[in-house]
């Protein structure tokens, strides 16, 4: 009789175990949900962010939500960081968004990939950001593949723009690029549950105008460690073109944002010869900023 029961004691455990382990297969097995775009979204948009404090963005620096700020006035680049082939960047009186002054990309492509980056360190780093600059492109710009400037949170040691087609564990680093602003506008950005090799890509209906100066602004919030609740955003002269949200980019709280890039990546595919993009009015803050408001 014992030894029966014993038996059945044992018959009773194996199939907890069983069962158990079915769950945690199950668990494995199952994809993570996808990130959505949020409809009727409750992001502030238009006139309504902190540019509209200060006219013509004179003392926007001093806010307290502003972590960085450029216009270019100084005549150098002395804020940024030198990166991938910066000897491509340059300051230029030819065209200005205010002021004199205007940051230049100006790139010859003869034969793979070319481009220039430079960037911003954000220390101690930051939970959400809010990236705008004013850019401007030449009437016969025309790549059929390019990345432009960027967003990312690595660890020490992590190249935050290098590591192509390698997937981020959720503990070194996260990305958010703009991509071919001439051409329905995207946004590209790397995390642990993207669907494939090279990233996702978050494609609007929207171009920027040739010719003409207009704001983009980038927003990119990191999850809280444990959910899916990162979100990314794009406007265009405070016009909200998209926000979609569900992202798990990290598990580890310590994986801050900590910097934003200025960059032109053009893609050995483009035809050869010179390419050349304009940047301005540079700001960086933790909520949304909007378009510059008019001087007084």
């Amino acid at each position: 009789m014992i030894a029966k029961l014993r038996m059945i004691q044992s018959s009773l455990v194996l199939a907890v175990v069983l069962l158990w382990g079915a769950t945690i297969a199950v668990a494995g097995e199952a994809s993570p949900p996808a990130p959505y775009e949020v409809k009727d979204s409750p992001l502030p948009h238009g006139n309504n962010g902190i540019a509209a404090r200060y006219p013509g963005d004179a003392g926007i620096e001093r806010d307290p939500a502003v972590v960085f700020h450029d216009d270019f006035e100084s005549g150098d680049l002395s804020k940024w960081t030198p990166g991938w082939r910066f000897d491509r960047a340059r300051i230029t009186q030819e065209v200005a968004h205010s002021g004199k002054h205007a940051m230049q990309w100006a790139v010859t492509l003869s034969q793979g990939d070319d481009g220039g980056n430079m960037a911003v360190k954000l220390a101690p780093g930051l939970d959400v950001c809010f990236y705008r600059v004013y850019c401007r492109l030449p009437e016969n710009f025309e790549p059929r593949r390019m990345h432009g400037w960027s967003i990312t949170a690595t660890t020490p040691g992590v190249s935050p723009l290098g590591g192509a087609g390698i997937r981020p564990t959720g503990k070194d680093k996260f990305t958010l690029t703009l991509d071919n602003p001439h051409n329905n506008l995207s946004l590209y950005t790397y995390y642990p549950e993207m669907p494939g090799k090279w990233g996702a890509s978050y494609r609007t209906e929207f171009s920027l105008h040739k010719g003409k100066w207009q704001a983009v602004e980038l927003m990119l919030k990191a999850n809280q460690p444990g959910h899916r609740d990162g979100e990314i955003a794009v406007w265009l002269d405070g016009k909200l073109l998209g926000h979609w949200a569900g992202f798990r980019y990290r598990d580890v709280p310590e994986l801050k944002i900590n910097m934003v890039h200025l960059v032109l990546y053009l893609h050995a595919g483009n035809p050869a010869g010179s390419y050349t993009m304009f940047h301005d009015d540079v700001v960086v803050a933790t909520k949304y900023i909007g378009p510059m408001a008019p001087k007084k």
